[in-house]
C-alpha cells in the first residue's frame, strides 16, 4: 500500500513538473510566483533530476521552508531565486524566467561560472 501511494505521488509529481515548468503563456509572472515555483522544483528534484545539471536532490530538499528560497535578482526575462538547505548546508540558483519555465539550477560554486556574476 505504501509503495502505491509513494507511485501516485510521484506520478503525480512528474506530471506537475510539466505543467509549471510550461508557463502556458498566461502572461509574465511576479517574483513570489517564481519564489514559490523554484521551492516547488527543488521538491520535484528530489524524485528525479528532470535534465538539470544538479541531478536528483536529497530527500532533505523535501522540508526546506519557503523563507529560505530568497529572491536575489530581478532581470528582463527572469528571476534568480536563492535557496538554501540547513540540512545539507547546500546552497542552490534557480533560473526561473518570466513565463514560468525553471531555465536552469545551479549550485553555488557553480553561479558565477554561469550568469558572471555572484550574489
Amino acid at each position: 500500500m505504501k509503495l502505491i501511494k509513494v507511485l501516485l505521488l510521484v506520478t503525480s509529481l512528474s506530471f506537475s513538473f510539466t505543467t509549471i515548468a510550461h508557463g502556458g503563456g498566461h502572461g509574465e509572472m511576479g517574483a513570489e510566483k517564481a519564489v514559490s515555483l523554484a521551492q516547488t522544483s527543488a521538491k520535484m528534484l528530489t524524485f528525479k533530476s528532470h535534465n538539470m545539471s544538479v541531478g536528483k536532490l536529497d530527500k532533505s530538499w523535501n522540508k526546506v521552508a519557503k523563507e529560505q528560497f530568497i529572491l536575489v535578482e530581478e532581470g528582463k526575462e527572469s528571476f534568480i531565486v536563492k535557496a538554501i538547505n540547513t540540512a545539507n548546508n547546500q546552497t542552490l540558483y534557480f533560473n526561473v524566467s518570466k513565463d514560468g519555465s525553471v531555465n536552469k539550477v545551479s549550485e553555488s560554486s557553480n553561479f558565477e561560472q554561469a550568469y558572471g556574476h555572484a550574489h
